[in-house]
């Protein structure tokens, strides 16, 4: 990458303002090295060291566990590679209750009280947890992340500081990249040692949050969302080892790391339902929902692809029985009211937080719950993101837990209160979408105002496009129809009724000479004005293309446009500078949104404490009446916009400004 404005690459990560937001400290190298040495002993640090002394302790101690029958190590690769091996021939192993976790389970009295136990499980309740990550009246205990005692010195950020009054998810500016694609190189799907080679333009741009689209084992038949081994990287992208290395220069660079959890179902090839389907009597077979008579069941469900599977139960012939799929037919729902199935999940999660892993995205979050609130005796779903956040409270502490959930915002509260620290705003988004079509601000104004504050350890993840459709149900017909008409004219574009598959610069793009980066770099300002962490779905910051020549949503899974990526891309300079003017403004995660009036419908304005955004949504330059202060500008964007005098503004076409009050924010 050419280095821009005569700053080394290196100058600019360290410097960039986001890198102060991990622990209020910019995260260097040397910063990291201090993160990696351990004082107790000088040798443990996270990841791969932290681990194997982890295992040597449980492999001596009371009550030692040790690996997992069914994942035997390769000598060649060293304790770090899990070999691969051909399971067909064997009947897996499910682990239910203690003693068949790989790496550490929570000890029995820290189980959640509200979850099915698995055979034989004993009841039990899980205590309070204190602030310092442990259950009152008992020791600090050596857990997936666990502490050297006495000194409790891990090298992992708590989920808040003392003295902090915002947890690191709040306000971080998560970059969401697919390996193959963000890698891609020379006409070749790219791997690991490829995205640890381009993490310096993920740090660069700003971000603080690496967010890894599905890397684990996979026929690849749904981009890796039909996973057939949850504790293995796929050959394809290499090895658990080269996952430890991106980890670890992703945190030396100062980005977290969020992974996808991906367990409302697996794919069809996934030795669990192999197991299932040939043997009546095998432990997954209620792993999966079966039934002998669909069209006469009272739960049935429209599929989520309706133009491309006409149900959600398919027969299968090895068994003779119909299994329930709410995606496609080659990815079985799981059901995570059956016995195993919770402790499985968590025996995952446990995984990769001792691979390093900072936060999980559970996948189908909404539909995982609602398969959960079929469980026996209750109609609340949300035990199960329960028994994931108590995991994390307690084992890992500074971990986030995104989840995807298209629900109205009358049904936020419920998520935020099972423990999500982030949860997915397709509410807003859609609405944003709106008011672009419309080129007036109500639409998203009024969606913001009736969307529910998150709990104040929490927030939203707000994103202009991801890797799926647009995703438009929160919409009414008519208004679908607006966007519909705006940005996907032609039937190609659009999908599954009800959204469009197109990527943001070919939605944005008007055919003028640079309009197209305008409103893309207006629309990347309006993203950071909002609270809540902001998502950017990588290639969007160089205009990266679609292809309507691909099926569904592989549409917007195009090759990242490397040759984009140079110091003379006015976009991709924009997009880092609105970016750094987020980053300088500290204290907007835990500033309270107004929506102010200046005047013009089409200009979107934005009170955060002390601080003041505006955008113009429109084509055309509009003067707008400032709000009663003395505003100095921190960020100005789109030709024409200027203060004219004291009290009024001209913003130019797809133009923004912010500002903050006489003082600065505080």
């Amino acid at each position: 990458m050419a280095v821009r404005g005569g700053t080394p690459r290196a100058s600019r990560i360290d410097t960039h303002p986001c890198r102060k937001s991990w622990r209020g400290t910019t995260r260097t190298p040397a910063f990291f090295a201090g993160l990696l040495h351990d004082p107790c002993d000088g040798s443990r640090r996270r990841g791969r060291v932290h681990r194997q002394a982890l295992q040597a302790t449980r492999a001596s101690g009371p009550g030692a566990r040790g690996p997992r029958p069914d994942a035997p190590r390769s000598p060649a690769s060293g304790e770090d590679e899990v070999a691969e091996q051909d399971h067909s021939d064997r009947e897996p192993t499910p682990s239910h209750g203690e003693g068949r976790g790989r790496l550490g389970l929570v000890p029995r009295e820290l189980a959640a009280p509200d979850s099915p136990p698995g055979p034989g499980a004993e009841q039990s309740h899980k205590q309070p947890i204190s602030p310092g990550g442990r259950a009152p009246g008992t020791a600090a205990r050596t857990g997936v992340r666990g502490a050297c005692m006495p000194c409790n010195s891990v090298g992992y950020p708590p989920r808040m500081e003392a003295g902090e009054t915002t947890r690191w998810w709040q306000d971080a500016v998560v970059y969401q990249a697919a390996i193959a694609q963000f890698a891609h190189e020379e006409g070749r799907d790219g791997d690991l040692m490829g995205l640890l080679d381009r993490l310096d333009h993920v740090a660069d741009l700003g971000a603080t949050c690496l967010w890894l689209l599905p890397f684990y084992e996979s026929p690849f038949e749904d981009g890796g969302y039909d996973v057939t081994d949850h504790q293995a990287v796929a050959s394809r992208y290499g090895t658990l080892a080269d996952l430890d290395k991106v980890v670890l220069r992703a945190h030396e660079l100062g980005l977290r790391v969020v992974v996808e959890l991906v367990v409302q179902h697996t794919s069809i090839r996934h030795p669990w339902f192999e197991s299932a389907r040939r043997h009546p009597d095998s432990p997954y077979r209620d792993w999966f929902i079966w039934t002998d008579d669909p069209e006469h069941d009272p739960a049935t469900e429209e599929p989520i692809f309706p133009t491309v599977e006409r149900s959600v139960w398919s027969l299968d012939a090895v068994s003779g029985r119909f299994y329930r799929h709410l995606f496609y037919r080659h990815e079985p729902d799981l059901d995570p009211t059956a016995p195993g199935v919770v402790d499985e999940i968590e025996r995952i999660v446990r995984f990769w937080l001792d691979r390093g892993v900072d936060g999980f995205r559970i996948d189908a979050a909404s539909h995982l719950v609602d398969r959960a609130a079929q469980r026996e005796g209750t109609d609340d779903g949300f035990w199960v993101l329960r028994r994931i956040s108590r995991l994390l409270e307690d084992a890992a502490p500074g971990t986030v837990l995104m989840g995807e959930a298209d629900v109205r915002p009358d049904g936020y509260a419920d998520y935020f209160a099972a423990g999500l620290d982030l949860l997915t705003d397709f509410w807003s988004n859609s609405h944003l979408w709106l008011a672009l079509a419309r080129q007036q601000a109500a639409p998203l104004a009024e969606a913001l105002a009736r969307q529910p504050d998150p709990p104040p350890s929490a927030a939203y993840a707000r994103f202009l496009r991801n890797h799926d459709e647009l995703d438009l149900e929160r919409l009414s017909e008519e208004e679908r129809a607006e966007v519909v008409a705006a940005f996907a004219p032609e039937p190609r574009m659009q999908a599954y009724g009800r959204g469009i598959r197109r990527r943001l610069a070919a939605m944005l793009d008007t055919g003028s000479p640079g309009e197209g980066d305008r409103r893309v770099a207006l629309a990347h300002a309006v993203l950071m004005s909002l609270p809540g962490a902001a998502v950017m779905l990588y290639g969007d910051e160089v205009g990266q293309d679609e292809d309507l020549q691909r099926p569904g949503r592989s549409a917007v899974r195009t090759p990242m446009a490397w040759d984009r990526v140079r110091d003379d891309n006015p976009l991709l300079e924009e997009v880092r500078r609105v970016v750094a003017a987020r980053c300088e403004l500290p204290r907007l995660a835990t500033a309270r949104v107004e929506v102010a009036d200046v005047g013009h419908p089409a200009v979107l304005a934005i009170c955060r404490g002390e601080v003041l955004m505006l955008a113009n949504l429109s084509g055309r330059p509009v003067d707008v009446t400032m709000p009663p202060g003395d505003w100095r500008p921190v960020l100005v964007g789109g030709d024409g916009t200027d203060q004219e005098a004291a009290g009024r503004l001209r913003i130019g076409p797809h133009g923004y400004w912010w500002g903050t009050a006489h003082g600065g924010v505080t």
